[in-house]
């Protein structure tokens, strides 16, 4: 994951975009057909991104992940910036990681159902809405769609990311 050391170097010092055509490049040699998924910098409020430039290529997915808790004018505003550079470059964009508002931290005892229930439900309307696709990449662990301790899934998530579809 592309993280910016606080401190050390900014989103743009990464220089991802140069950093993904190399090896994008590289990979087309082999593979001229596969689906290269390309993930920028998390946001930050400054709007500094480390994909500082679309990437010359084709077949690829512009890709971020959400952990914004709850569903407020920021987490929109994170949501906007990615849909609007996904639009510019002209690509797909792919939410590949996101907790539901926290309902899938399993030793998270302290969430509001409701509150989760109705962010997680807003997200899924926006990302419908606008055809980006989502991976809720947690299916065990501290982070998961099963119920602690159990093979059975958390109906109440499962459902909620089911209207997505």
């Amino acid at each position: 994951e592309p993280w910016p050391a606080k401190d050390i170097c900014t989103a743009a010092d990464l220089n991802l975009s140069q950093f993904y055509t190399q090896i994008g490049t590289i990979l087309r040699q082999i593979n001229p057909n596969i689906l290269l998924i390309f993930e920028d910098s998390q946001y930050a409020s400054s709007g500094d991104f480390s994909i500082n430039e679309k990437i010359p290529l084709d077949n690829w997915l512009y890709s971020f992940h959400l952990y914004a808790n709850p569903y407020n004018p920021t987490a929109k505003n994170i949501l906007d910036a990615y849909y609007q550079r996904s639009f510019d470059f002209q690509v797909p964009l792919y939410l590949g990681e996101f907790d539901a508002f926290s309902r899938a931290i399993n030793a998270n005892s302290q969430i509001s159902r409701l509150e989760w229930e109705n962010d997680a439900a807003i997200l899924m309307q926006y990302l419908k809405e606008r055809n980006i696709s989502w991976t809720f990449w947690a299916y065990s662990g501290y982070y998961s769609l099963l119920e602690p301790y159990s093979n059975e899934p958390k109906k109440d998530l499962l459902k909620t990311l089911q209207s997505g579809f």
